[in-house]
């Protein structure tokens, strides 16, 4: 009778053993799976904010009427994917102005897009400032 207690002894303390590595096993990768797939949603999402850039290719301001000043420019999506037109915003000396944008396509060069001024409509130089999600890109105006 002593020597079958001791083997079960035994063989209780091995499946105890094995159910705390699986255990812990199982809480491991259920930790790190969620953890990686979180890093690679945020990793992916950064990339595709990075492929939608763009420049001002040309900028100039109109003549001044009154107290208004108009003021034109075209952009270029520099990246690969489209820009939608909520993605796109356009200040003047760090005020933003009203333009209505349609979505640019990858390389594409925009039609001319044109707005009053928004800050002072004196002459000198403007900052023509353009948001879109890769970051801004500005384009020193004289008037």
């Amino acid at each position: 009778m002593k020597g079958i207690s001791t083997i079960l002894a035994m063989i209780l303390i091995v499946i105890i053993v094995v159910a705390l590595i699986g255990l812990t096993y199982t809480f491991a990768v259920g930790l790190f799976s969620t953890t990686t797939g979180g890093a690679t949603q945020q990793t992916t999402a950064v990339t595709q904010r990075l492929q939608k850039s763009a420049t001002i290719v040309s900028a100039s301001c109109g003549s001044l009427s009154g107290i208004s000043r108009n003021f034109k420019f075209t952009i270029k999506n520099t990246g690969t994917l489209p820009i939608k037109d909520n993605e796109q915003a356009v200040f003047q000396d760090d005020v933003k102005a009203t333009v209505t944008f349609s979505q640019l396509e990858a390389g594409e060069l925009s039609n001319e897009y044109t707005f009053a001024n928004v800050s002072k409509a004196d002459a000198g130089d403007h900052l023509i400032k353009l948001s879109v999600p890769a970051g801004e890109v500005t384009y020193s105006v004289t008037c």
